[in-house]
């Protein structure tokens, strides 16, 4: 896609997708860690003693 463009173009592909990938990673990170914070929170302030079984 960026070959004719630039002598490093199969590099600066790589570098994209890479970056996209990443960004991907870390949105579904974020995404995942604010999750179990707000699970984590809901559950301790809505029973402390209720919800322990397991």
């Amino acid at each position: 896609m960026l070959k004719h463009y630039s002598f490093f173009g199969v590099t600066l592909e790589m570098i994209a997708v890479m970056g996209v990938f990443f960004a991907v990673l870390v949105v579904i990170f974020i995404a995942a860690s604010l999750g179990a914070l707000r699970a984590a929170k809901r559950s301790s302030a809505a029973g402390s003693g209720k919800g322990r079984s397991k």
